[in-house]
């Protein structure tokens, strides 16, 4: 979530994924979190990352003898350029480690980023 112009929904797959979700989820925006060449869009730099789910549930699906693998997803909604985002975490982060009795007031900075209040949102 953030990750995005704002009010734009994405889901992110495999590329061996791609065709099989955009036809699963007509009209939504499908792109690809290994792609490299993924400059400028949602997915830039998910092929970077490491310690995510897909290999673990993949691995849990065929276990179970559900036949084929499982079609890993991860929706992103744009919300707040990402420099907000940061900024709310470490407010949060911050009020919880050191002003706890008003962490109710520190944690409004982060409900603030990820549901925007317009009414496009509502």
């Amino acid at each position: 979530t953030g990750l995005g112009p704002s009010g734009v929904d994405v889901l992110l797959c495999r590329s061996q994924d791609k065709s099989l979700t955009a036809g699963s989820f007509p009209g939504v925006g499908v792109q690809c979190f290994d792609d490299p060449t993924a400059s400028g869009s949602q997915a830039a730099g998910y092929e970077l990352t490491r310690g995510t789910m897909e290999s673990l549930y993949e691995g849990v699906f065929r276990k179970r003898g559900m036949g084929v693998g499982a079609l890993i997803l991860t929706q992103e909604f744009g919300t707040v350029p990402g420099i907000f985002v940061a900024r709310a975490l470490i407010l949060e982060n911050r009020g919880y480690h050191f002003d706890s009795a008003r962490h109710e007031r520190w944690r409004q900075y982060t409900r603030d980023a990820f549901y925007v209040r317009t009414p496009c949102w509502k």
